[in-house]
């Protein structure tokens, strides 16, 4: 996707509307806490798509409210000191597409985690953050069986869903088991949060709210990930990038591993890369289904 092909798809949305309804993505988020970046430039270049329809999903918990509240973002990267905007704040561009996701009647109407069927979509993103309710969000036993029927589906095994995860996304998955067994991601590549960068987020953050806490036993993100592995070395880093980030006109900083219908990110900088990669993928599974002869039984 570049600008004058968002630009394109932008003004088709306006003229002509949605369209039918040809791929489902769904987006869990947290009570509170969600990486305003990651889940609105999501949002954005899917829903630029034609067909694409966007829903998100949150934990119900103590809300009695019927319909459920929306979820609420990390303060920290929507109100932050200047030390902390200038390396982990939204910049304009995602601060514009988040207002326009908070008007959109799929983020002001989130289904319930718990009664959600993820069967029903074509595709699954899973971003993080750095804030207490991104930790109690990994570790809860709900969204966890949510992410398992999702990638225990047969559709899925058969390549024919797409899984995109980054930041603490992927710790998310590392901590959801089938059957309590082994986690979703465990014979496959990913990526994850590095250690430098989580330990200076969660510094940063500190400094203007509570820190997040990813376990118990201080482990890193990177090295709870890489334990639910069957192989150590299928845990790759990426370059090392303090600053650069991958944005809407070019992907040279942006970094993602890639196993078959799993797509991987580090952080923030790297959610342009995922989501373009994650609609390519989307729209070849189209193209597949399109070329599958049909089978014509007779009567």
């Amino acid at each position: 996707i570049n600008a004058e092909y968002g630009d394109f798809l932008e003004t088709r949305k306006r003229i002509y509307g949605r369209g039918p309804v040809r791929r489902r993505i769904l987006i869990p988020l947290p009570l509170t806490g969600f990486d305003v970046s990651q889940v609105s430039i999501a949002w954005k270049l899917l829903t630029l798509q034609p067909g694409y329809l966007v829903e998100f999903c949150i934990p119900k918990e103590n809300q009695d409210s019927d319909p459920i509240k929306s979820s609420t973002p990390d303060p920290t990267l929507t109100q932050s000191p200047p030390l902390i905007a200038s390396m982990m704040a939204p910049t304009k561009e995602a601060r514009l597409f988040y207002r326009e996701m908070e008007d959109s009647d799929e983020f002001q109407n989130p289904l319930a985690l718990e009664d959600v069927d993820p069967l029903k979509y074509d595709g699954l993103v899973v971003t993080g953050g750095c804030t207490p309710g991104i930790y109690s969000f990994v570790n809860n036993p709900k969204v966890q069986e949510m992410i398992c029927k999702f990638c225990d589906s047969s559709a899925f095994r058969a390549r024919n869903k797409v899984l995109a995860a980054l930041d603490r996304g992927t710790l998310l998955l590392a901590k959801s088991k089938i059957e309590g067994r082994v986690s979703v991601i465990y014979k496959r590549k990913t990526t994850s949060l590095p250690k430098w960068f989580e330990k200076m987020g969660t510094y940063l953050s500190s400094s203007f709210s509570d820190p997040i806490t990813t376990s118990s036993d201080s482990l890193s993100c990177l090295d709870q990930v890489r334990s639910a592995l069957d192989e150590p070395q299928n845990l790759i880093g990426g370059p090392l990038s303090i600053t650069a980030k991958g944005n809407w006109f070019n992907d040279d900083a942006g970094f993602i591993v890639e196993d078959e219908n799993y797509l991987s990110g580090r952080w923030t900088g790297d959610i342009y890369l995922l989501t373009k990669k994650m609609i390519s993928k989307l729209d070849q599974l189209e193209i597949i289904a399109a070329k599958t002869p049909k089978i014509r039984h007779n009567k």
